[in-house]
């Protein structure tokens, strides 16, 4: 019950703002630059994928790095501009940094995790390093460059509580297809390290009054993101799974699943979050969670 009077408010709150020419404008002034970001990002896409990908349905998971890479870029430059971290994770950056890390060495050398067109050859090894980057330069800001803005006292969950559990889970359960176990155990640590890297984040938005309209941005492109590479894995997860390859993983025959429910996971962490991100966009006002603290 709860849930259908949710996606009605969600509902009304859209059509509200469509059908009324003044909250109509207000929303497209509030929200120009945001839409003037993603255009151009969505223009810039569609041109890689005419020109340069071979329009594979692997393509999906080059678009889910791209809307990763992309969100980090744009905290970064909202970050500089507005001169403050308040509101930002440094937990949830700390892991998104050894996360795209992971991942990177995972690719740069072997190619068993990369998408089969020719995104693969250049471009998604491009929109990962430029990732990483901009979440090491996140860290930078909020550790050195603006820490006074910073408020530690709201980030409890620390990167060393989830570190560790991927770790150890990518060690039990990861694929073979790099045939390689330290890179195949890398790229199984950062898919499971990044199901939970929003954790932190999401305890700092129900402890403050209002969220920081760029910083919800950001973790909605990480949601976003997330759903694109399930929407790949839920299609091709039977690859991951290879019952006679020759790997320290337990029961490699079923690790396609474990890799399905990490990114379930994920998507269903930030479900909540998504149904009041909706809501603060289409009335054009800040995003609250219901359990803030006051």
């Amino acid at each position: 019950m709860g849930r259908i009077v949710k996606k009605d408010m969600a509902r009304n709150s859209w059509h509200s703002t469509l059908t009324d020419p003044i909250k109509f404008h207000i929303w497209l002034e509030t929200n120009i630059n945001d839409i003037v970001y993603w255009l151009l990002f969505g223009s810039i896409l569609s041109i890689i994928f005419i020109f340069e990908s071979d329009k594979d349905f692997s393509f999906f998971l080059t678009l889910s790095g791209s809307v990763q890479m992309y969100g980090f870029l744009i905290m970064v430059c909202r970050v500089f501009k507005a001169r403050s971290v308040a509101g930002m994770s440094l937990n949830t950056f700390i892991c998104c940094s050894v996360a795209l890390l992971a991942r990177v060495f995972a690719i740069m050398s072997h190619d068993g995790y990369l998408p089969y067109d020719s995104s693969g050859d250049w471009f998604y090894h491009l929109v990962e390093i430029i990732a990483l980057i901009c979440s090491v330069i996140l860290v930078a800001f909020i550790t050195k460059t603006f820490k006074t803005t910073y408020n530690k006292s709201l980030d409890s969950i620390k990167w060393w509580h989830l570190v560790p559990v991927a770790a150890i889970f990518a060690a039990l359960f990861h694929p073979s297809l790099n045939r390689h176990s330290l890179t195949d155990i890398a790229w199984a640590f950062a898919l499971y390290l990044e199901a939970v890297a929003m954790l932190p984040q999401l305890l700092v938005f129900t402890r403050r009054e209002e969220i920081e309209h760029y910083t919800s941005h950001f973790v909605a492109s990480q949601g976003v993101a997330r759903l694109l590479s399930f929407l790949f894995w839920v299609f091709s997860y039977h690859e991951l799974n290879d019952p006679e390859a020759e790997s320290l993983a337990l029961a490699p025959g079923h690790v396609g699943y474990s890799v399905l429910i990490a990114q379930v996971l994920q998507l269903v962490l930030m479900a909540d979050f998504f149904y009041h991100y909706v809501r603060a966009l289409a009335q054009g006002r800040p995003m609250r969670l219901p359990s803030t603290i006051n």
